[in-house]
């Protein structure tokens, strides 16, 4: 069993039991019934960690409830009204509720992942983390 005493963030969903461990960087996933754990992350700080679904959350209706709030991506709700955002790599378009690719932006090469930063947005900006592949 992987589960051990230098968790540092842990989380129950359903059946299983998600955790990061401080020392090998991994994120885990539990499996109670079975007692089954796999390996999801590898290699990360991970600060915490949260699971989204449907479930989670309570419904509320509000502009985002209604066609995403007319928002191509995320709509964000805010206390008055709304905003619609991207995901992480695109640039919101002038209107407001489109997203595009960048026009210009910066690429990083880490030791195991690539990072594209918009150069053409406020910052800071929200680098994505490019498919990377270390397989030739």
């Amino acid at each position: 069993s992987v589960v051990t005493s230098f968790a540092s963030s842990i989380f129950v969903f359903e059946r299983h039991l998600y955790f990061s461990e401080r020392l090998d960087r991994d994120v885990y996933r539990y499996d109670l019934d079975t007692g089954m754990t796999e390996v999801l992350i590898s290699d990360e700080d991970i600060a915490d960690i949260k699971v989204n679904h449907i479930s989670q959350q309570p419904f509320v209706s509000s502009e985002c409830s209604h066609n995403n709030g007319g928002c191509a991506h995320l709509c964000l709700l805010a206390q008055e009204g709304y905003s619609c955002a991207c995901a992480n790599g695109l640039v919101l378009a002038p209107d407001g509720k489109l997203c595009l690719e960048p026009d210009l932006y910066l690429i990083l090469a880490g030791r195991s992942k690539l990072f594209k930063v918009p150069l053409d947005q406020g910052f800071p900006a929200q680098a994505a983390i490019l498919p990377f592949s270390a397989h030739a």
